[in-house]
């Protein structure tokens, strides 16, 4: 009788350590959420600072002309970038989901590289916009 509880109760240990080590880790968990929404407020900052900077300034120009043209629409702008952005998520989604299997992080290498694109691009066309001055810059201040 003691050998069969005793086997019992390394039967009920082992099961619950394993149940403990088969705890799969979530692919879309915090941290994830998290990156994506960075990238989508560093796209929109990109987006309307090009706005901000195009509309204060006649000779400004998009460096992505071949994607959006030179002087493009918030419209045309936001059809074009958030899908992509959306496609770069979904990336971000399957290295993660290949990271947690090999536990590895190399999937914050695409959100590191998306907002630093696009929140530096956001950054220069809002110190390069400069305002639109009356005739010999009268009343324009500086």
């Amino acid at each position: 009788m003691k050998k069969l509880l005793v086997l019992i109760l390394m039967l009920v240990l082992s099961a619950g350590a394993a149940g403990a080590q088969a705890k799969k880790k979530r692919v879309t968990d915090k941290k994830f959420w998290l990156a994506a929404a960075t990238m989508v407020v560093t796209s929109m900052l990109d987006i309307e600072s090009t706005q901000y900077a195009t509309k204060r300034c006649p000779e400004c120009r998009e460096m992505n002309s071949w994607l959006f043209g030179k002087r493009p629409t918030r419209k045309r702008m936001y059809l074009t970038l958030m899908p992509i952005t959306a496609a770069e998520i979904l990336g971000m989604y399957y290295v993660r989901k290949d990271d947690l299997k090999q536990n590895t992080k190399a999937w914050v290498v695409i959100p590191i590289i998306h907002n630093a694109a696009h929140g530096g691009a956001a950054i220069w066309n809002y110190k390069t916009a400069k305002p639109v001055c009356p005739a010999q810059g009268a009343g324009c201040s500086q």
